[in-house]
């Protein structure tokens, strides 16, 4: 059993592992919620980032999971401090999976405060400009009292919507997925400014808002093909390695 960061450190391929079974459920979960979700999306009346949060608690609660009583940190709509277990290892996770609501079906947005790793990356124009931000999720979260730390697991699920034209209607597109990487992972994911999976996000400061990243769906999908799966509304609904 792993139970600490320095442990966890050590087998980086664990931690991949861990990361790719929990988006698996996660893909599964929503493709099974699919007809229900897609006909909330139609009859809601809240705004659709609500309905998207209330569609993933439902979805992932209908799953079930062995959890563990403990109050998580982290800005996400789906909190769950649970083991995972497989027939080499069982290790403590602190899954953390946030709902999105967007038109575009591109990148992903998030909050530093919903990932562990440290952002890097380049902005281009007149200038170039180095960024860097630190995400404020722990890579192993340390509960009080606690002898074996959390994995740290972030996941985006994007309900994908498009609007009528008087804005009374919509209708989801599909659901797409992003497993973001842990932390520890950083020399493989964001190794410097150049090899990143990270771009600008929206400008949040402006409107008094937390710092927004954006996670490249293409960066992504060229690290790690399965980081990235899709859920059509309609049409075949197939997991992706």
């Amino acid at each position: 059993m792993l139970t600490n960061l320095n442990q966890i450190r050590r087998h980086k391929n664990v931690i991949e592992d861990v990361e790719k079974a929990s988006l698996r459920m996660v893909f599964h979960a929503l493709a099974d919620f699919l007809e229900h979700a897609k006909a909330t999306f139609i009859t809601a009346t809240s705004r659709p980032d609500v309905t998207a949060e209330e569609l993933l608690r439902a979805a992932l609660d209908a799953v079930g999971m062995p959890y563990v009583y403990l109050n998580l940190p982290g800005d996400v709509d789906y909190k769950k401090a649970r083991w995972v277990f497989h027939p080499e290892f069982a290790i403590k996770q602190a899954l953390m999976v946030d709902a999105k609501a967007e038109k575009s079906e591109t990148n992903f947005s998030i909050q530093l405060g919903q990932t562990s790793m440290r952002v890097r990356f380049m902005v281009t124009g007149r200038t170039c400009r180095k960024i860097r931000e630190v995400g404020t999720l722990p890579k192993v979260y340390q509960g009080q009292g606690m002898s074996h730390g959390f994995l740290t697991t972030t996941i985006v699920a994007r309900f994908n919507y498009m609007e009528s034209d008087c804005g009374c209607t919509r209708a989801l597109t599909g659901i797409t997925l992003a497993a973001v990487p842990n932390g520890i992972l950083q020399g493989k994911y964001n190794r410097n400014y150049v090899h990143t999976i990270w771009q600008k996000g929206r400008d949040a400061e402006s409107r008094g808002e937390k710092t927004r990243v954006r996670v490249s769906r293409e960066k992504l999908i060229e690290k790690a093909r399965w980081r990235v799966q899709d859920i059509p509304a309609n049409g075949l609904i197939e997991w992706v390695d």
